[in-house]
């Protein structure tokens, strides 16, 4: 969905306090939402609408064996990847929340978790009465 992908970016664009190019392949097999890059660190932005509580709790592992790969391969040792997640309820953002607590630690540094109910962001962006 388009619009829950918009405002997602949004949301990552005001808590970094910087604006986030769309759209934006790293390397050839890797594309992602959104770039943007702050305090001499790179960050991809990788935005997901999900709607079950089975997806919720597969995507981050999912994501992370890419991102793992894809940061060994390229060499990308000041990448930071911001998985973004937008829900329909709030008990999906607790499954994700909750999948994103499995993580190891030393991955957390790069692999920073962010999940917004649709409605809420809705809502803060004017498009819910």
């Amino acid at each position: 969905m388009l619009i829950s992908e918009d405002l997602a970016m949004r949301e990552i664009q005001a808590e970094f306090g910087i604006p986030i190019q769309r759209q934006v392949g790293l390397a050839p097999d890797s594309q992602f939402d959104g770039l943007f890059a702050k305090g001499g660190e790179v960050f991809a932005v990788d935005v997901k609408w999900i709607t079950t509580k089975s997806r919720a709790a597969q995507w981050i592992p999912i994501s992370l064996d890419k991102i793992i790969r894809l940061r060994v391969r390229n060499s990308w040792k000041r990448a930071n990847f911001i998985l973004a997640a937008v829900v329909p309820n709030p008990e999906l953002k607790i499954t994700a929340e909750e999948s994103y607590a499995t993580v190891p630690e030393e991955h957390k540094k790069v692999l920073i978790l962010r999940v917004y109910v649709y409605d809420e962001l809705r809502k803060k962006y004017g498009l819910l009465s």
